[in-house]
């Protein structure tokens, strides 16, 4: 069997869908407290904050979204998931956030009443900006800023790398900052990247790591074999569960257009 090393992008709208369950609560401590580490890095002026309005860019189940709003921002969310945004909503209990739910790939600011818009335009970990269009789409939307934080250069993460080798697909970091800069330099715009280097532990039912395994698998398009998967889980389990820890870098540009 062998698939692509990175996630077909016709893929991501069934691959967010079927993620949105089990992915951990906007406002869990280690969510929250990854996205305060990142937002660390960003010029002042390039944070939310109050009277500040904000695009956030895939925005998933809404981290970066809600922590806006907490802070006084006004808040559009965007994602190409029906189901991430409905966890947005979910959470969204003063129902202040706008949501929108598009491809960014297919987004025409000036159609859509997104050009110029917003002081900070945030993408954090969106794998479907690969395009030096992608981002000059995000520079169209800003009146201020543009901040985008994706993949580093390193990515060690052992069931997810055990789970490719049985189905013969290649492990590469998805793409991320590196491939970022490379576009943002096509469209005039240079930057210094900051890498941060991330832990992330996670503990989880071995069945909920299977289903993990085999979304990611489908999105390169590979269809998992849950049996074989089934039997591996268990070489990384206790009692049902798997509890493992990944090592990752993040990179961070921001930008103002």
């Amino acid at each position: 069997m062998t698939g692509t090393a990175q996630p077909d992008l016709g893929r991501q709208e069934a691959f967010w869908d079927a993620r949105a369950t089990d992915y951990p609560a906007p406002d869990a401590p280690e969510v929250r407290e990854r996205l305060l580490a990142r937002l660390a890095h960003l010029p002042e002026a390039a944070r939310p904050g109050p009277g500040r309005r904000v695009l956030d860019v895939g925005a998933g189940t809404g981290s970066f979204a809600l922590h806006a709003r907490d802070l006084g921002a006004e808040v559009v969310a965007l994602d190409v998931s029906a189901a991430m945004l409905a966890r947005i909503r979910a959470a969204d209990r003063s129902e202040t956030i706008t949501t929108i739910h598009a491809d960014w790939r297919s987004i025409d600011p000036e159609v859509a009443g997104l050009a110029r818009g917003f002081d900070l335009v945030f993408a954090q970990m969106v794998p479907s900006l690969r395009e030096a269009a992608d981002f000059d789409r995000m520079s169209a939307c800003s009146r201020g800023w543009c901040a985008f934080v994706g993949w580093g250069r390193m990515r060690r993460d052992p069931w997810l790398e055990r789970a490719f080798s049985l189905h013969g697909v290649p492990w590469q970091v998805p793409t991320g900052v590196p491939l970022a800069l490379e576009r943002l330099a096509e469209i005039g715009v240079r930057c210094e990247p900051v890498w941060v280097p991330e832990i992330w532990k996670r503990d989880r039912p071995s069945e909920a790591a299977v289903r993990d395994a085999a979304d990611h698998l489908s999105v390169r398009g590979v269809e998992a074999d849950i049996s074989l998967l089934t039997d591996e889980v268990e070489a990384f389990a206790v009692n049902g569960r798997v509890a493992e820890t990944a090592s990752v870098e993040i990179g961070i540009v921001t930008w103002r257009p």
